[in-house]
């Protein structure tokens, strides 16, 4: 062997779960394994879902806008009038490649020449998260508008469009669409 190495699980307190030392082998690697006990707690059966759907559904051109939708119902009937909806929407950077033009990929993974990658922002810029908070109307609906047009030059996104809902029990639901 090359030596040992020590590492351990954390838990978002930062405190060790469990701490391992082990042996490395003659290419530099090693194997660890760990196995994490819970309980349930409590289980609560959903009162109700909500639907995330897009006006231009999944696809979406440079400078176009779409209006997202959530909609919320209790599964007994009725909707979740002012229930808090929190709407989170996750930008980054993708590729496209169009259908029957095998070889063609434009956005991420171009190899584009280093003159024209001088004018680009940094590679991990385009990875923005915007979040807004919004109360559901009458019929448990809420809608936002997204547009694609704060890129330095056109390119492929894709959008994350989360939205997530509590009713007065304080259960949640969250539904998504993607859109490129």
């Amino acid at each position: 062997g090359r030596g040992n190495i020590s590492f351990g699980l954390v838990d978002n307190n930062s405190d060790y779960l469990e701490k391992k030392r082990t042996a490395i082998n003659q290419r530099a690697y090693f194997h660890a394994a760990y196995s994490i006990p819970f309980s349930i707690q409590e289980f609560r059966k959903p009162e109700f879902e909500m639907k995330v759907s897009s006006s231009k559904g999944t696809s979406m051109l440079f400078g176009e806008s779409t209006v997202l939708t959530s909609k919320a119902q209790y599964f007994a009937g009725g909707s979740l009038k002012g229930s808090p909806v929190t709407w989170q929407v996750r930008a980054s950077k993708s590729s496209y490649s169009p259908p029957g033009w095998k070889g063609f990929t434009f956005g991420e993974g171009n190899h584009l020449p280093y003159d024209y990658l001088r004018i680009l922002p940094h590679p991990n810029s385009l990875g923005k998260t915007k979040t807004l908070k919004v109360d559901a109307d009458q019929n448990g609906e809420t809608s936002v508008k997204v547009k694609l047009d704060l890129l330095p030059v056109p390119a492929p996104v894709n959008c994350v469009c989360e939205a997530t809902i509590q009713d007065v029990n304080r259960q949640t639901w969250t539904d998504k669409v993607n859109v490129s």
